[in-house]
């Protein structure tokens, strides 16, 4: 991961609470446009199957639409020791937020005062070691995925141990992408790796933890680790969405596992990476190269997707050897503007772009975990 934290690192005290489609003085009138297809059925029973393709286009489909940030959150600073790769928010605004130094939970309210914590660092019953994933269930329970422990736990909002499960050992990495499934399965983007190589996959595990399927399995050198870089939403309907953080395709599993849609965004502004180069963050000499930074699938289908695109006050900076050989300080790199965000809504099934807006900074997090 190049530097990836670093995209956001000066915002990491404020974290995005929600983003709300309107037309004119209205909401999208959405369920209007989707008639006759509110139920997404399987498409296809075996996965040798060729996926359906869809290419959607820049131009804007409702000139009258915008996309409006309709709350920042901010929470306190003193409660704040690690950088929040690690957290949930709930239906109610209520957010959950994984301390890795004091290896515990701490909730927040709607307003970012802290309620309540839960855990300790330990390995008995509902302790902690290395969560790397806050996953929320229909009832509001709180699944927390210990790499360390090799476990799920799982708790009440209220911080009540509910269960234990072992999960396989390849779970992991900070904030690393992870689904759970209506079932009570994960889905997770998995890191094998050695010191000179790397593979990834996105493994996915009954409610147990038991090791059910290895999909889009690949392997590369170490120092192409971002490849394998993917983002996880659920599909209303079932199934679940696919992203690789630098590339333009939105992948749609279907419930049997099946990749039956591949939706193509085309845009200028989302230019194909140069398969000989890393991508870059802009901290150094070269220019950041757009990349997706989160995505979900709203109650009517829609897909929300967050971009980070290079903003135009961007300069470029020394090289990394030259701040290696100097030893200049890393801070003015990374807080000199460097990203904007832009954050679409795509209808899928049509091939359409809803609406489109820009913000003149970072909203949220750069990497969701989950």
């Amino acid at each position: 991961m190049i530097n990836s934290h670093r995209v956001s690192l000066y915002q990491f005290l404020r974290v995005h609470m929600g983003l709300i489609l309107r037309c004119g003085e209205s909401l999208w009138p959405i369920r209007k446009l989707l008639v006759g297809s509110a139920l997404l059925l399987p498409l296809f029973a075996m996965s040798s199957v060729e996926a359906q393709k869809r290419t959607i286009k820049s131009t804007i489909d409702c000139k009258d639409c915008r996309i409006e940030l309709r709350k920042v959150l901010d929470l306190d600073p003193a409660e704040i020791n690690t950088e929040p790769y690690v957290t949930a928010i709930d239906n109610t605004g209520t957010l959950f937020y994984y301390d890795g130094k004091e290896q515990a939970v701490k909730v927040f309210d709607s307003n970012g005062s802290l309620k309540s914590r839960f855990g300790r660092a330990g390995s008995g019953p509902g302790e902690m070691r290395s969560v790397r994933n806050l996953l929320l269930d229909s009832s509001g329970n709180l699944h927390l995925i210990d790499v360390e422990l090799g476990r799920r736990s799982v708790f009440t909002k209220n911080g009540k141990l509910v269960s234990d499960h072992n999960i396989p050992p390849v779970l992991g990495g900070p904030g690393r992408p992870a689904l759970l499934q209506p079932n009570g399965g994960l889905v997770v983007n998995a890191l094998f790796t050695d010191r000179d190589a790397a593979g990834y996959s996105l493994l996915v595990t009954d409610h147990t933890g038991r090791r059910l399927k290895m999909l889009e399995e690949s392997a590369m050198m170490a120092t192409e680790r971002w490849r394998g870089q993917r983002l996880l939403a659920n599909a209303r309907a079932g199934g679940f969405w696919v992203a690789k953080l630098y590339e333009s395709e939105f992948l749609h599993y279907s419930h049997d596992l099946v990749n039956d849609i591949v939706v193509r965004r085309d845009a200028s502004w989302f230019p194909a990476l140069d398969p000989q180069r890393q991508p870059s963050t802009g901290v150094f000499d070269r220019r950041p190269d757009v990349m997706i930074a989160s995505m979900w699938e709203d109650v009517d289908g829609l897909l929300w997707v967050v971009y980070l695109v290079p903003d135009p006050q961007w300069k470029p900076g020394p090289s990394p050897e030259t701040v290696r050989r100097t030893r200049s300080p890393m801070s003015p790199l990374e807080t000199r503007p460097r990203y904007r965000t832009r954050v679409e809504v795509l209808d899928t099934k049509r091939s359409l772009v809803l609406a489109a807006s820009e913000f003149n900074s970072i909203i949220g997090r750069s990497y969701s975990s989950g």
